[in-house]
Parts: structure tokens; C-alpha cells; sequence
């Protein structure tokens, strides 16, 4: 995407179990919430390299999204919730933030990405496109699919370190 400046960043490591807690901290201050995020983390978590503050603004838009998916269909007696989740794939890191609101309306998912497309009354539609021009500006890649059991599952895809200061990685 164009409208996004590239600037020049040195990928650096850092923490990612550290900065997913410190967006749901940061997403639950923001709004009262009537449901539950869990966060799953593997123990041998790989790091990954990049911008801490480009990921987590990848990150908090995902989440922010999924819990006002959750509460635009909230009614008594049905539990919000939201799972992120990291594994590794091949020589990647994946982050998956599912919920189980409504999902994404069909007509919209080719143009997920684009500028000005959103399914929100009032959104601008820009979120999800920074996300995804953050995402491969970081060598990733951000993708949207419907998980079993309906809701929506965004999958942030991002390069691995492979050794960390010259040894392998713990």
C-alpha cells in the first residue's frame, strides 16, 4: 500500500509474550469489557525481529476490532471471548486473534485490506489496512479467515529468529 510511509527501521528482538500482555492491558483500560481474552503462548516462544511499536499497533487493532465484534452481538448469557494465540510455523512466528462475534460479511472479505472498508457503523476502514501495510513492511503477512464454529480469525505471519547473537535461539 502506498500510504504508508516505508521508513527504514532496524529489525530489532524483542519480548512478545511481554508486549501481547501489554496489549490487553492496554485494550481492557480502554473499555469495560463483558467477556474474556485468553492468550496462549507456547514455552519454547522463537522471537522475532522487527518494530515493537509496529507490531504492537498490528496487534492492539486486532484485539480492539474482536472485542467490539463480541460486544456487537453480546446478549445476557452469551460469554465474549477472544483467543490469541502464537505457534510457530516453519520459520515463522503466527499470532492468531479469533472471537466469536459475527464475522466478517461475506461481500466484504476481497476488500478486507483496502482503504475505506469496514463493516462498522461510523468506521473509517483504515485499521485493518495500516495493519496489513505494517505486517509485510515487517516482511509478514496479515490474513483473515472464518474459524470452525463461525467468528473470525486474523492470522499476523511474521519472520522468526533463527539464532539469536551468534548462537541458536532458546
Amino acid at each position: 500500500m502506498g500510504f504508508l510511509r516505508q521508513a527504514e527501521r532496524t529489525p530489532e528482538a524483542f519480548d512478545l509474550a511481554a508486549l501481547l500482555q501489554e496489549v490487553v492491558v492496554q485494550c481492557q483500560a480502554g473499555r469495560p469489557f463483558a467477556g474474556e481474552i485468553e492468550v496462549r503462548l507456547p514455552g519454547d516462544l522463537p522471537q522475532v525481529a522487527g518494530n515493537a511499536l509496529q507490531i504492537e499497533k498490528i496487534v492492539l487493532n486486532l484485539l480492539r476490532n474482536a472485542v467490539e465484534a463480541c460486544q456487537s452481538v453480546h446478549t445476557p448469557g452469551r460469554l465474549c471471548r477472544i483467543v490469541i494465540e502464537v505457534f510457530e510455523v516453519a520459520r515463522s512466528v503466527c499470532l492468531q486473534v479469533d472471537d466469536n462475534g459475527p464475522g466478517v460479511p461475506a461481500e466484504l472479505v476481497p476488500r478486507l485490506f483496502q482503504p475505506f472498508v469496514s463493516s462498522k457503523p461510523g468506521g473509517l476502514g483504515m485499521g485493518l489496512a495500516i495493519s496489513h501495510s505494517l505486517a509485510r513492511s515487517l516482511g509478514g503477512a496479515l490474513a483473515y479467515e472464518v474459524p470452525p464454529g463461525g467468528g473470525a480469525r486474523f492470522r499476523l505471519t511474521l519472520p522468526a529468529i533463527e539464532e539469536i547473537a551468534g548462537g541458536p535461539r532458546a
